[in-house]
């Protein structure tokens, strides 16, 4: 596996979009605050600074990230704040860009701590080695339950052989770093609820991590960021065709349809989550751990069977549903199997 680094995903992706001739991108421009119609109902632009100024628009789409700046103004505009539901599995991460000396070839490998829902996992740790553009090898160190990997060069490197497999441990003494060691903590899964929102101001948009930001270890939240920019573009051709240049209705509706698309990457975020010892947020949902037992099974079979590895596979890069999981052939299977796949990922037998 070869993995493009963020900063080639997000370059080539500024250029692309630079390069539409309706697009222009203001760098230096902050937009501090929402500026409403005069009966207070509907979103006409945004308020800038650098410079100051008020910039008119017919829908504003709020992409800012985890600072989520719409959800934290509507309050001073009179509209309320919308639910927020967080799990918090405490995870921090440390990464840092390797080149290897000549003749020595890393292999790319990783792992997560896993474990068996209920008993969490038996390592907090885990980590991973990766191949990036232009040969530098990206380590990138995790741990949950607070178990921290440090910044460093000691503890970084003290960590990497704490792993449950050598090869990070082995490579990073012989490896030349060519970068510092950057550490990342900020990984809560927090979901603000807008599809639950009965009073929202027309006109107003809120996308991405701004409305369901990721643990990032898991690798979501620029594949739900994409499939929300496909459900914005359905809405938009939807509202083009009832009213035109109005955006009335079309705010309720995409919340809707971006609850729906990204219900699947939330559950499973969460679903490892819960795993660790000390989570806090929201409870698991009622039936979690049958759904994961059953689940982890299909993993296990999937070790050795292709088919049931390429829709998992599929699954989890949210190429397509989870909906293949709820097949009766596949369900009879693993239940005839049922101890023998629960021994493999760590159960006892009969649970």
């Amino acid at each position: 596996m070869v993995a493009a680094s963020r900063l080639l995903v997000e370059l080539v992706i500024r250029e692309r979009a630079a390069a539409l001739t309706n697009v222009e991108v203001r760098p230096t421009t902050e937009v501090v605050g929402l500026v409403l119609s005069d009966d207070g109902r509907h979103v006409t632009g945004v308020r800038t600074e650098a410079p100051s100024r008020v910039e008119q628009a017919d829908l504003v789409v709020d992409a800012s990230g985890r600072a989520a700046l719409a959800a934290h103004w509507l309050p001073g505009l009179g509209f309320p704040a919308p639910e927020t539901t967080e799990v918090n599995a405490h995870w921090g991460y440390a990464s840092r860009f390797y080149r290897l000396p000549e003749g020595v070839i890393g292999p790319v490998v990783g792992g997560f701590p896993l474990g068996r829902a209920g008993s969490g996992p038996p390592s907090t740790r885990g980590g991973f080695l990766l191949l990036q553009e232009n040969d530098p090898w990206l380590v990138t160190l995790s741990g949950c339950a607070k178990d921290f990997p440090p910044g460093d060069e000691t503890g970084f490197l003290a960590f990497a052989r704490s792993l449950a497999f050598p090869q990070i441990g082995e490579v990073i003494p012989v490896a030349e770093a060519i970068s510092p060691i950057r550490t990342w903590r900020n990984t809560v899964n927090r979901r603000r609820h807008f599809e639950r929102v009965a009073d929202r101001p027309e006109g107003l948009v809120v996308m991405s991590d701004a409305a369901c930001a990721f643990n990032p270890i898991y690798g979501q939240g620029m594949s739900v960021a994409s499939i929300g920019a496909i459900d914005l573009h359905t809405e938009l051709e939807t509202q083009r065709g009832l009213a035109g240049r109005s955006m009335v209705g079309l705010a309720g509706r995409y919340a809707a349809r971006s609850a729906e698309s990204i219900r699947y990457a939330w559950d499973a975020a969460c679903r490892a989550d819960y795993r660790v010892p000390g989570f806090v947020g929201a409870p698991p949902p009622e039936g979690y751990l049958d759904a994961q037992s059953y689940y982890d099974r299909v993993v296990a079979l999937s070790r050795d069977d292709l088919g049931v590895y390429e829709k998992l596979s599929g699954t989890n890069q949210l190429i397509h549903g989870p909906e293949w999981l709820d097949d009766p052939d596949l369900r009879a299977t693993v239940r005839a199997r049922w101890d023998e796949l629960g021994a493999l990922m760590g159960y006892e037998q009969g649970s």
